[in-house]
């Protein structure tokens, strides 16, 4: 995708666009000047309505016959519905009319790429380069880039825009493909090298600013994210992804209170959707302000209502309160949109140990190790729940079942609780050491399966041992 700004239609942009569907919704035909048509045919490319885009562009193909513009319009709009062939035949007119311009013959590059045919592409590429001068080279090299993306060949890709950046500093396109680019090729420490020089020339490049954020997400430097996606809106304030992106940042690193600043900007600059007001009740959530969460969730719904994760935020929204039975409905409303996420079977499965009904909390958690067999994390819960049970000889079964899919230490300090429930001490201290020499960290995971060790002073004993080393 290429960053552009949330479009923001102009009063006149807005009369243009509804005088031109009036006109069309009555069946009359009107002139309108080549730059009407081109305002339009964006504004239904920003709006995402191609169908809209492409009809537009046949009537100004029919008012402004000879007009480069619109037949270059035309080529783009059918690239994006993956109608290379159309566009090929399109960019052969235009030709014709043209046969020296620039814009037109890196369009049947992108074209015989969109069809496959990257060795003729390329060829194309090679010619242009020999004949034109150095300062147009930069929209060859992107041009280039997009032959190899259709190539799969990311690394080429990323070396091909790194020149067309060094070709022209402010090539917008470029930076715009750069984003998409690492992400593929996983270039993230040269693409932190490459946009620091190109923010020593300009400062004041926000793209640089925003994939720069992305570089050092994706290298864990989340501080210095933090300060690039800032930078980035700060120089456009409409510049709505690194608003968000600055916002999933602080999230990750439980900065909640400054998540929702961020957020807070969002809704009042652009147009709020369910993925907003969820991430908005989640920081709430995390901070323990469980009803304006709830609230947030609850506008997510309206927005979207068929989204699992929503109903099952506001079911445990509800089990923090300790509303049972209004948790469990939620629960189940998540899974019957989405039965494959092994976390809405372990929140409902404790939902009904709490309440007793513990044959629905051994299907649930059934289930969960059903879903998802390599993590440890439902294994466990369930081997947990068995042993709150008193059924330690099967969880021992649960346990053996886990080795053929999963590993993790607190399968471990599960093995070594089922020994202790059963009186077998020293096989139960044996196998806690390994655990404890695994992940020392987990600890805790000891007394929480059998709280009646914090009493055993052979155990505490062991634990300190291992904290201590």
């Amino acid at each position: 995708m290429e960053f552009k700004d949330f479009y923001h239609s102009s009063p006149e942009i807005s009369t243009l666009v509804a005088a031109y569907e009036d006109v069309n919704r009555s069946g009359d035909q009107k002139y309108y000047k080549e730059e009407d048509f081109i305002q339009l045919i964006e504004y239904y490319e920003e709006e995402a309505m191609l169908s809209c885009a492409l009809k537009v562009v046949q009537q100004a193909i029919k008012c402004h016959p000879y007009s480069i513009t619109i037949y270059l319009k035309k080529v783009t709009l059918l690239l994006n519905h993956k109608q290379a062939e159309q566009a090929l035949y399109v960019l052969e007119k235009v030709a014709a009319l043209s046969p020296s311009n620039l814009q037109m013959r890196l369009l049947k590059v992108e074209t015989l790429a969109h069809l496959g045919k990257f060795y003729e592409a390329l060829a194309l590429v090679e010619a242009l380069r020999a004949e034109v001068s150095k300062h147009q080279w930069s929209d060859i090299y992107v041009a280039e880039a997009i032959v190899y993306e259709k190539m799969e060949n990311y690394d080429e890709m990323f070396y091909v825009l790194e020149k067309a950046i060094k070709a022209d500093v402010s090539n917008s396109v470029a930076l715009d493909k750069l984003w998409i680019c690492v992400e593929l090729s996983k270039k993230y420490e040269e693409s932190v090298a490459l946009h620091e020089k190109i923010l020593e020339q300009d400062a004041y490049c926000y793209t640089a600013w925003y994939n720069l954020g992305h570089a050092y997400t994706y290298l864990g430097q989340y501080k210095e994210a933090v300060d690039a996606y800032e930078y980035a809106y700060l120089i456009n304030p409409n510049f709505e992804f690194a608003y968000r992106d600055r916002a999933e940042v602080l999230f990750t690193i439980r900065e909640y209170q400054k998540a929702l600043a961020c957020y807070d900007e969002v809704l009042e600059q652009f147009e709020p959707d369910a993925d907003l007001f969820l991430r908005m009740g989640q920081c709430y959530f995390h901070l323990n302000q469980i009803k304006k969460a709830r609230n947030y969730f609850t506008k997510a719904s309206l927005l979207e209502n068929l989204n699992d994760e929503i109903y099952f935020y506001i079911g445990e929204s509800f089990f923090v309160e300790a509303q049972w039975e209004v948790a469990i409905s939620f629960y189940e409303k998540a899974i019957e949109i989405e039965d494959r996420k092994e976390e809405y079977w372990c929140s409902l499965g404790k939902v009904y140990a709490i309440l007793g009904k513990s044959e629905q909390a051994k299907e649930c958690y059934q289930s969960a190790t059903e879903v998802a067999p390599e993590d440890p994390k439902c294994w466990f819960l369930y081997a947990h729940f068995l042993i709150g049970q008193g059924k330690e000889v099967e969880a021992f079964a649960i346990l053996d079942e886990a080795s053929d899919y999963s590993v993790g230490a607190e399968l471990v300090y599960c093995e070594a609780a089922c020994h202790f429930a059963l009186g077998r001490k020293n096989k139960g201290l044996a196998i806690l050491e390994t655990a404890l020499e695994e992940d020392v960290e987990q600890y805790q995971l000891i007394f929480d399966l059998m709280p009646c060790l914090l009493q055993d002073s052979e155990v505490k004993s062991i634990v300190a041992y291992y904290l201590e080393a």
